[in-house]
């Protein structure tokens, strides 16, 4: 009797049940373990004697080869073995050749093809058998099926090499090829053309048409270009995963084109490739493209360098108009040396400390006061001096720099406006607006605005954030949530530069906007251009009925000023005012009074309010709605009395005389839209200014309110410099309005 002891769990010695070796029980239970652990293992094991025939086989095996015959005769696999690289293998160097020599093969991966044309990708060991007296009775193979393993393998690079929307080549994949054409056209002394392909207005399609329809374009660009080409050549998708977000440049690689000639003729092809319009599943779209092209001969090239030069052509192709081609020229080269060497100075110059925010003020034309400025991004060069906006910022966006130097322009921003609010408790501290690029408009800005408010301690009812009607057209849907989660948080919208995208009236209503900002281009013909007058004063409607603010850019003259308060515009911006100067200058023109410009004022018109000058009746039965006004009333000079109730408030008014009333539109009682009607019916009051306060804001209150004739209607919570200039603008109208002249 033999007893054997096996290791426990808890690594203590455990014995297992006693065998009979008498009773052959250990030969029995040595069948049995053999039997189980041959027929439930998942590699393929075999038995082969000295012809390479299988004598013995596991269940695997078995399945694999179809097992020996029912005589038992032993089995020959109807394979064909095949190395990874696809080369044949030399009868005597195959895994099992060599073990019968007595080799031990380890881990050695091949391809088997069975009949009918399956392959599978197997790692093989085999070890030689030998008898007592050491001669080799056979060998024992063990086969590991790894095709899964190797085809999800081969996915993951295809899709690491390859536009996912498209299957083209990706970028690494296409520099590999333009590389070796390269090569064989130095070998064979002929001309390799390299052609940058992109699609006219893209972004305007996607914008009318939708993403789903852009991507069908796109792949059907690509089918296109394929069959217009030889086997020999190549069509590469600029943009790798971008490509799914709305990349439209494609690159085709022809040898042996036969010079320009050749590649002027491919490219006459290609842009004829689009004559027939592309279906899609909501309308047939046609389309035009552009060409750039870049032919080389007789010389090696750097494939990088080659891509680029194509795509400066094919920048050029595009500034010409739409369906044209032109070709890479040597100046192109300078050019793009100029524009490397720009990249290099901007991606240091914040190290470097070479940029600078300055700020240019936004002056209520209320007021005549400081209510915002917004921050300008500006880059010193140690050599080059001041390098213009128009320059760098172009190119910032393009390289991606705009989202680092974005987030550093906004805590540069935040920092101010936290100094400004300290400086006189926050009364008359500027709303702080920002600039945004496209790039940064996506998830990562959120995290970067909740940082740099943490961070700084801005209060988000100080800053805005400017957009662009072509920003945020590009891709409207996303722009909408993103603005959306942007406006929760609590910081005003502007859209800068109006007029000059092509935004639809249905879109802007949906957009959070707080302002629109009417270009300068608009401001520019105020006075004598009776077009941009009426764009402007439609402008302003639109915006007011929409119970958005207006600023006007670009003001550089007091005709401009004066044609502005005429049409009813809340805010002005420009050199006429201030030019952008660094933050402690802005320190200055805070405190003063009023800010007018280069020129002396024509008087107002009698009645008027100035600045610090007029009298408010407050009424609102909420006691901290009638502080938060109060406060930010008095703070801008005005006189100041509060009523609590409809009722009360008629008294008052009656008694006070004031220049404005601010009247809550729901209360118990006797509502606000009830006192304007008593104070419209009344001679004695019929003609006080009334701004009408409300936490609703819907339209039909708001048709209502204007229906009794109230100057103004705001929404709370409200802005302290918000309430003051819309006071001061709502009398000021009343005024100019009752002025015989």
């Amino acid at each position: 009797m033999i007893l054997l002891e096996v290791e426990a769990p808890d690594r203590r010695r455990a014995p297992i049940p006693p065998f009979n070796t008498e009773t052959s029980d250990l030969s029995a239970l040595a069948a049995a373990a053999e039997a189980v652990i041959r027929e439930s293992m998942t590699e393929m094991v075999a038995v082969s004697d000295l012809t390479g025939a299988f004598t013995m086989m596991n269940r695997a095996m078995a399945a694999a080869v179809g097992g020996p015959g029912a005589s038992g005769s032993p089995a020959t696999p109807a394979w064909k073995h095949r190395r990874v690289d696809g080369k044949a293998y030399a009868a005597a160097d195959l895994p099992l050749t060599r073990a019968l020599r007595g080799e031990v093969v380890t881990d050695e991966e091949m391809i088997l093809t069975w009949p009918g044309g399956r392959r599978q990708c197997v790692v093989v060991n085999a070890t030689t058998v030998f008898d007592s007296d050491g001669r080799t009775l056979g060998a024992v193979v063990m086969m590991r099926d790894i095709t899964q393993q190797r085809n999800a393998e081969a996915t993951l690079a295809f899709q690491a090499l390859h536009d996912g929307l498209t299957g083209l080549p990706g970028r690494h994949l296409f520099v590999e090829r333009v590389q070796r054409a390269i090569n064989r056209g130095v070998r064979h002394r002929w001309s390799t053309a390299l052609l940058a392909v992109k699609i006219d207005g893209f972004e305007a399609i996607n914008a009318q048409f939708g993403h789903d329809a852009g991507d069908q374009i796109i792949k059907e660009v690509g089918k296109r270009l394929q069959a217009c080409i030889r086997a020999s050549d190549a069509v590469s998708r600029e943009g790798g995963h971008v490509a799914l977000l709305g990349g439209d440049d494609f690159f085709l690689l022809c040898e042996r084109i036969g010079g320009v000639r050749g590649a002027t003729s491919m490219a006459a092809r290609i842009v004829g490739l689009f004559e027939r319009p592309i279906a899609t599943d909501r309308r047939a779209i046609r389309i035009a493209v552009h060409v750039g092209i870049r032919v080389v001969r007789g010389a090696k090239h750097n494939p990088n360098v080659i891509i680029r030069e194509a795509t400066a052509a094919l920048r050029l192709a595009r500034e010409s108009g739409a369906a044209q081609t032109a070709f890479f020229a040597e100046k192109m080269r300078s050019d793009q040396t100029a524009r490397f060497d720009d990249e290099h100075a901007l991606g240091t110059a914040l190290e470097r400390g070479e940029l600078r925010v300055a700020f240019q003020p936004k002056i209520s034309l209320a007021t005549d006061r400081v209510v915002g400025v917004e921050a300008l991004l500006r880059w010193d060069h140690p050599l080059r001096g001041a390098i213009p906006p128009s320059s760098f910022i172009p190119l910032a966006e393009a390289t991606g720099l705009i989202v680092p130097i974005g987030a550093w322009v906004l805590r540069q921003a935040c920092e101010q406006g936290v100094r400004w609010h300290a400086l006189n408790g926050g009364l008359s501290a500027p709303i702080v607006s920002v600039n945004l690029s496209a790039r940064q408009l996506d998830s990562s800005l959120l995290r970067t605005l909740r940082s740099v408010l943490a961070e700084t301690g801005m209060d988000p009812t100080y800053l805005c954030l400017e957009v662009t009607e072509s920003m945020v057209m590009s891709d409207p849907e996303i722009a909408i949530g993103m603005l959306h989660q942007i406006k929760a948080l609590g910081i005003a919208i502007s859209m800068d530069d109006f007029g000059t995208g092509y935004s639809s009236l249905a879109y802007l209503r949906r957009f959070p906007l707080t302002e629109l900002k009417i270009d300068k281009s608009f401001v520019d013909g105020l006075g004598r251009d009776p077009e941009s007058t009426a764009i402007v004063a439609a402008v302003m409607g639109m915006a007011h009925a929409m119970d958005l603010s207006v600023v006007a850019e670009g003001v550089e003259t007091s005709a401009q000023v004066d044609a502005l308060r005429a049409l009813g515009c809340d805010e002005a911006q420009g050199y006429y005012y201030a030019r952008p100067q660094a933050a402690d200058r802005i320190d200055a023109l805070l405190s003063q009074p009023r800010l007018d410009g280069d020129r002396a004022r024509a008087p107002r018109p009698e009645g008027a309010a100035e600045w610090g000058s007029g009298t408010i009746v407050i009424v609102d039965d909420a006691p901290e709605v009638r502080l938060h006004a109060r406060m930010s009333l008095t703070s801008a000079g005005f006189g100041v009395h509060e009523a609590e109730s409809g009722e009360g408030a008629i008294e008052l008014i009656r008694r006070v005389r004031p220049d404005c009333v601010l009247l809550d539109m729901h209360m118990p009682g006797m509502s606000g839209l009830d006192v304007c009607r008593v104070l419209r019916a009344d001679a004695a009051t019929r003609d006080v200014t009334v701004v009408m306060l409300t936490a609703d804001g819907k339209a039909a209150e708001k048709a209502e309110a204007f229906s009794l004739e109230a100057d103004d209607y705001i929404v709370k919570p409200f802005v302290p410099r918000d309430l003051v200039s819309r006071i001061s603008a709502a009398i000021r109208r009343r005024a100019e309005a009752s002025d015989p002249q």
